[in-house]
Protein backbone atom coordinates (compact mmCIF):
# COMPACT_ATOMS: atom_id res chain seq x y z
CA UNK A 1 0.00 0.00 0.00
CA UNK A 2 1.48 3.40 -0.79
CA UNK A 3 2.15 5.90 2.03
CA UNK A 4 0.05 8.74 1.40
CA UNK A 5 1.06 10.98 4.64
CA UNK A 6 2.46 14.31 3.60
CA UNK A 7 6.34 14.89 4.26
CA UNK A 8 7.84 15.70 6.70
CA UNK A 9 8.17 19.09 6.47
CA UNK A 10 11.63 21.05 6.65
CA UNK A 11 12.48 23.33 10.07
CA UNK A 12 11.25 27.01 8.73
CA UNK A 13 13.49 29.66 9.11
CA UNK A 14 12.59 32.08 11.65
CA UNK A 15 11.08 34.67 9.71
CA UNK A 16 12.87 38.12 10.45
CA UNK A 17 10.97 41.44 11.31
CA UNK A 18 10.62 44.25 9.27
CA UNK A 19 13.32 47.18 10.27
CA UNK A 20 10.66 50.01 10.73
CA UNK A 21 8.61 47.99 13.07
CA UNK A 22 11.20 46.91 15.12
CA UNK A 23 12.70 50.72 15.68
CA UNK A 24 8.40 51.63 16.84
CA UNK A 25 8.59 49.02 19.25
CA UNK A 26 12.15 49.83 20.69
CA UNK A 27 12.23 53.40 20.88
CA UNK A 28 8.49 54.94 20.10
CA UNK A 29 6.39 52.16 22.00
CA UNK A 30 8.51 52.24 24.61
CA UNK A 31 9.82 55.46 24.91
CA UNK A 32 13.17 54.50 25.26
CA UNK A 33 14.09 58.39 25.85
CA UNK A 34 11.96 58.69 28.58
CA UNK A 35 12.59 55.34 29.97
CA UNK A 36 16.55 56.09 29.79
CA UNK A 37 16.07 59.77 32.19
CA UNK A 38 13.98 57.95 34.30
CA UNK A 39 16.85 54.82 35.32
CA UNK A 40 19.44 57.38 35.46
CA UNK A 41 17.36 58.78 38.23
CA UNK A 42 16.04 55.14 39.90
CA UNK A 43 18.16 52.65 39.14
CA UNK A 44 21.08 54.67 41.22
CA UNK A 45 18.56 54.82 44.27
CA UNK A 46 17.21 51.37 43.64
CA UNK A 47 21.01 49.64 44.35
CA UNK A 48 22.21 51.93 46.92
CA UNK A 49 19.14 51.30 48.65
CA UNK A 50 19.45 47.66 48.37
CA UNK A 51 23.09 48.14 49.44
CA UNK A 52 22.71 49.82 52.44
CA UNK A 53 19.54 47.19 53.75
CA UNK A 54 22.22 44.41 52.64
CA UNK A 55 25.35 45.73 54.22
CA UNK A 56 23.54 46.91 57.19
CA UNK A 57 21.65 43.44 57.63
CA UNK A 58 25.66 41.80 57.34
CA UNK A 59 27.00 43.98 59.70
CA UNK A 60 24.78 43.56 62.46
CA UNK A 61 25.07 40.49 63.98
CA UNK A 62 28.57 39.30 62.26
CA UNK A 63 32.51 39.93 63.23
CA UNK A 64 34.08 42.54 60.93
CA UNK A 65 36.04 39.53 59.06
CA UNK A 66 32.55 37.83 57.96
CA UNK A 67 30.53 41.04 57.48
CA UNK A 68 32.61 41.73 54.42
CA UNK A 69 32.88 38.49 53.30
CA UNK A 70 28.98 37.96 53.12
CA UNK A 71 28.78 41.60 51.73
CA UNK A 72 31.38 41.40 49.24
CA UNK A 73 29.81 37.60 48.03
CA UNK A 74 25.89 39.44 47.80
CA UNK A 75 27.33 42.20 45.42
CA UNK A 76 28.88 39.37 43.32
CA UNK A 77 25.65 37.84 43.50
CA UNK A 78 23.71 41.26 42.32
CA UNK A 79 26.83 41.64 39.65
CA UNK A 80 25.90 38.85 38.23
CA UNK A 81 22.14 39.10 37.83
CA UNK A 82 22.82 42.79 36.45
CA UNK A 83 24.92 40.48 33.96
CA UNK A 84 22.05 38.09 33.44
CA UNK A 85 19.54 41.22 32.82
CA UNK A 86 21.72 42.49 30.28
CA UNK A 87 21.29 39.01 28.52
CA UNK A 88 17.94 38.98 28.80
CA UNK A 89 17.61 42.28 27.31
CA UNK A 90 20.22 41.43 24.29
CA UNK A 91 17.92 38.06 23.50
CA UNK A 92 14.50 40.18 23.74
CA UNK A 93 15.52 42.82 21.43
CA UNK A 94 13.26 43.71 19.03
CA UNK A 95 16.00 44.79 16.64
CA UNK A 96 17.97 41.02 17.41
CA UNK A 97 16.28 39.85 13.91
CA UNK A 98 15.72 42.25 11.30
CA UNK A 99 15.78 41.67 7.94
CA UNK A 100 18.25 44.59 7.53
CA UNK A 101 17.10 44.89 3.83
CA UNK A 102 13.76 46.37 4.91
CA UNK A 103 16.05 48.95 6.37
CA UNK A 104 17.26 50.34 3.30
CA UNK A 105 13.80 50.44 1.41
CA UNK A 106 12.65 52.70 5.05
CA UNK A 107 15.59 54.80 4.00
CA UNK A 108 15.12 55.40 0.87
CA UNK A 109 10.88 56.10 1.10
CA UNK A 110 12.34 58.54 4.18
CA UNK A 111 14.63 60.71 2.25
CA UNK A 112 12.75 60.59 -1.25
CA UNK A 113 10.87 63.27 -0.54
CA UNK A 114 13.91 65.69 1.31
CA UNK A 115 15.62 68.73 0.32
CA UNK A 116 18.47 68.04 -0.99
CA UNK A 117 20.60 69.63 1.39
CA UNK A 118 18.96 67.36 3.94
CA UNK A 119 19.54 64.37 2.49
CA UNK A 120 23.29 65.75 2.26
CA UNK A 121 23.28 65.97 5.81
CA UNK A 122 21.84 62.69 6.54
CA UNK A 123 24.64 60.87 3.92
CA UNK A 124 27.44 63.34 5.87
CA UNK A 125 26.55 61.93 9.10
CA UNK A 126 26.16 58.60 7.68
CA UNK A 127 29.38 58.26 6.68
CA UNK A 128 30.89 60.04 9.67
CA UNK A 129 29.76 57.25 11.91
CA UNK A 130 30.70 54.63 9.50
CA UNK A 131 33.77 55.61 9.75
CA UNK A 132 33.67 55.83 13.58
CA UNK A 133 32.96 52.37 13.90
CA UNK A 134 34.60 50.39 11.54
CA UNK A 135 32.92 47.07 11.88
CA UNK A 136 29.57 48.47 10.80
CA UNK A 137 28.11 46.92 7.63
CA UNK A 138 25.78 49.67 7.41
CA UNK A 139 24.77 53.00 9.17
CA UNK A 140 20.53 53.21 8.85
CA UNK A 141 18.28 55.79 8.99
CA UNK A 142 14.84 56.24 11.49
CA UNK A 143 12.16 58.71 12.07
CA UNK A 144 9.84 58.13 15.33
CA UNK A 145 6.13 57.25 13.42
CA UNK A 146 3.36 56.46 14.89
CA UNK A 147 3.47 60.04 17.49
CA UNK A 148 0.18 61.30 18.78
CA UNK A 149 -1.21 63.33 15.52
CA UNK A 150 -1.97 66.46 17.70
CA UNK A 151 1.36 69.05 17.31
CA UNK A 152 4.01 70.19 19.02
CA UNK A 153 4.25 73.35 20.81
CA UNK A 154 5.71 74.75 17.41
CA UNK A 155 2.08 74.83 16.63
CA UNK A 156 0.97 76.43 20.08
CA UNK A 157 -0.33 73.37 21.74
CA UNK A 158 1.28 70.86 24.30
CA UNK A 159 3.07 67.18 22.92
CA UNK A 160 5.29 65.65 25.01
CA UNK A 161 6.58 64.25 21.71
CA UNK A 162 8.61 67.10 21.38
CA UNK A 163 11.88 65.43 22.18
CA UNK A 164 11.69 63.03 19.84
CA UNK A 165 10.52 65.56 17.14
CA UNK A 166 13.24 68.44 17.33
CA UNK A 167 15.88 65.74 18.47
CA UNK A 168 18.59 63.19 17.12
CA UNK A 169 20.70 60.13 18.54
CA UNK A 170 22.87 57.69 17.40
CA UNK A 171 22.11 54.03 18.16
CA UNK A 172 25.78 52.48 17.90
CA UNK A 173 24.83 49.25 17.15
CA UNK A 174 28.07 46.88 16.33
CA UNK A 175 26.92 46.05 12.86
CA UNK A 176 24.08 48.15 12.56
CA UNK A 177 24.25 51.41 14.34
CA UNK A 178 21.30 53.60 13.46
CA UNK A 179 20.99 57.38 13.25
CA UNK A 180 17.36 58.44 14.84
CA UNK A 181 15.84 61.83 13.35
CA UNK A 182 12.93 63.67 14.72
CA UNK A 183 10.36 64.57 11.60
CA UNK A 184 10.84 68.02 12.05
CA UNK A 185 14.56 68.41 11.76
CA UNK A 186 14.03 66.41 8.19
CA UNK A 187 12.34 69.90 7.13
CA UNK A 188 15.43 71.84 8.89
CA UNK A 189 18.67 71.11 7.08
CA UNK A 190 20.46 74.00 9.42
CA UNK A 191 19.58 72.57 13.04
CA UNK A 192 19.60 69.15 10.95
CA UNK A 193 23.72 69.36 10.27
CA UNK A 194 24.10 70.89 14.03
CA UNK A 195 22.25 68.33 16.04
CA UNK A 196 23.74 65.22 14.00
CA UNK A 197 27.03 67.22 14.27
CA UNK A 198 26.64 66.96 17.82
CA UNK A 199 25.45 63.34 18.12
CA UNK A 200 27.86 61.94 15.79
CA UNK A 201 30.64 63.14 18.21
CA UNK A 202 29.33 61.32 21.04
CA UNK A 203 29.90 58.01 19.26
CA UNK A 204 33.62 58.77 18.97
CA UNK A 205 36.81 56.63 20.04
CA UNK A 206 37.79 55.71 22.13
CA UNK A 207 35.15 57.90 24.28
CA UNK A 208 32.29 56.52 23.99
CA UNK A 209 34.15 53.05 25.52
CA UNK A 210 35.24 55.45 28.18
CA UNK A 211 32.14 57.08 28.77
CA UNK A 212 30.14 53.36 28.86
CA UNK A 213 32.88 51.88 30.89
CA UNK A 214 32.41 55.12 33.50
CA UNK A 215 28.71 54.70 33.60
CA UNK A 216 29.01 50.87 34.37
CA UNK A 217 31.71 51.97 37.31
CA UNK A 218 29.02 54.21 38.61
CA UNK A 219 26.18 52.10 38.76
CA UNK A 220 28.32 49.63 40.15
CA UNK A 221 29.68 51.93 42.69
CA UNK A 222 26.24 52.85 44.60
CA UNK A 223 25.47 49.59 45.23
CA UNK A 224 29.08 49.13 46.94
CA UNK A 225 29.06 52.34 48.64
CA UNK A 226 25.77 50.74 50.29
CA UNK A 227 27.45 47.73 51.22
CA UNK A 228 30.17 49.00 52.59
CA UNK A 229 29.87 52.82 53.48
CA UNK A 230 28.79 53.34 57.41
CA UNK A 231 25.42 55.71 56.92
CA UNK A 232 27.66 58.45 58.60
CA UNK A 233 30.08 58.38 55.79
CA UNK A 234 27.47 57.72 52.92
CA UNK A 235 25.66 61.14 53.45
CA UNK A 236 28.97 62.45 52.98
CA UNK A 237 30.38 60.40 50.24
CA UNK A 238 27.09 59.54 48.11
CA UNK A 239 26.13 63.42 47.05
CA UNK A 240 29.71 63.97 45.85
CA UNK A 241 29.52 60.70 43.75
CA UNK A 242 26.00 62.11 42.05
CA UNK A 243 27.53 65.22 41.46
CA UNK A 244 30.31 63.84 39.96
CA UNK A 245 28.10 61.83 38.10
CA UNK A 246 25.81 64.63 36.65
CA UNK A 247 29.55 66.49 35.87
CA UNK A 248 30.57 63.59 33.71
CA UNK A 249 27.08 64.30 31.56
CA UNK A 250 27.54 67.96 31.97
CA UNK A 251 30.66 67.64 30.51
CA UNK A 252 29.81 65.13 27.36
CA UNK A 253 27.24 67.16 26.23
CA UNK A 254 29.27 70.54 26.21
CA UNK A 255 32.30 68.94 24.60
CA UNK A 256 29.62 67.47 21.77
CA UNK A 257 27.82 71.12 21.56
CA UNK A 258 31.74 72.45 21.22
CA UNK A 259 32.48 70.08 18.34
CA UNK A 260 29.05 70.97 16.34
CA UNK A 261 30.24 74.42 16.19
CA UNK A 262 31.61 73.19 12.75
CA UNK A 263 27.52 73.21 11.27
CA UNK A 264 27.76 77.28 11.96
CA UNK A 265 26.49 79.75 14.04
CA UNK A 266 23.33 80.05 11.93
CA UNK A 267 22.41 76.69 12.37
CA UNK A 268 22.85 76.32 16.82
CA UNK A 269 20.90 79.30 16.63
CA UNK A 270 18.29 77.29 14.30
CA UNK A 271 18.34 74.33 16.13
CA UNK A 272 18.31 76.15 19.74
CA UNK A 273 15.29 78.12 18.36
CA UNK A 274 13.40 75.41 17.54
CA UNK A 275 13.96 73.36 20.34
CA UNK A 276 12.50 76.39 22.64
CA UNK A 277 9.67 76.89 20.61
CA UNK A 278 9.00 72.75 21.29
CA UNK A 279 9.40 71.89 24.84
CA UNK A 280 6.34 71.00 26.26
CA UNK A 281 4.52 73.24 28.35
CA UNK A 282 3.76 71.18 31.62
CA UNK A 283 1.14 71.23 34.13
CA UNK A 284 0.07 70.48 37.60
CA UNK A 285 1.66 66.75 38.51
CA UNK A 286 3.72 66.67 35.34
CA UNK A 287 5.63 70.28 36.01
CA UNK A 288 6.06 68.86 39.76
CA UNK A 289 8.31 65.61 38.28
CA UNK A 290 9.46 67.58 35.76
CA UNK A 291 11.26 70.23 38.25
CA UNK A 292 12.34 67.07 40.33
CA UNK A 293 14.10 65.27 37.54
CA UNK A 294 15.72 68.55 36.71
CA UNK A 295 16.84 68.92 40.15
CA UNK A 296 17.89 65.00 40.63
CA UNK A 297 18.82 63.99 37.47
CA UNK A 298 20.27 67.11 35.40
CA UNK A 299 21.82 64.76 32.43
CA UNK A 300 21.72 68.28 30.25
CA UNK A 301 22.59 71.28 30.88
CA UNK A 302 19.70 73.94 31.03
CA UNK A 303 19.34 75.11 27.17
CA UNK A 304 19.67 79.04 28.17
CA UNK A 305 23.35 77.88 28.86
CA UNK A 306 23.73 75.56 26.04
CA UNK A 307 22.04 78.00 23.69
CA UNK A 308 24.50 81.13 24.89
CA UNK A 309 27.82 78.75 24.80
CA UNK A 310 27.00 77.51 21.17
CA UNK A 311 25.94 81.47 20.09
CA UNK A 312 29.41 82.31 21.27
CA UNK A 313 31.68 79.26 20.10
CA UNK A 314 30.53 79.67 16.71
CA UNK A 315 33.10 82.13 16.14
CA UNK A 316 36.18 79.97 17.15
CA UNK A 317 38.17 79.46 14.78
CA UNK A 318 37.80 75.54 13.05
CA UNK A 319 40.92 73.19 13.46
Amino acid sequence: MTDTSSPTAPAETPLLGDFAAAMHSKYVAKDGHKATKRMILIVPALLLSVGIGLGAAARAGLPPAWASAVTGTLAALIAGFVGWAVGVAFRTDPLRNVDWKTADTYEEELTAGLHPDARAVLARAQKQVARLLPAADRVHLYSADGLPKHACTLDTTGCDCARMRVNAAVMPNRRHPVILVGDRLLGEPAALAYVLAHEVNHVRRPWLLVYQLLQIVTLAGWLVMGLILPLHDLVVVAPVVWAATMTMHWVNELAADYAARTAGRDAARAFWTMLRAARPTRTGLSRLTGGVMAVLAPTHPPVALRAALADRIAHRTLP
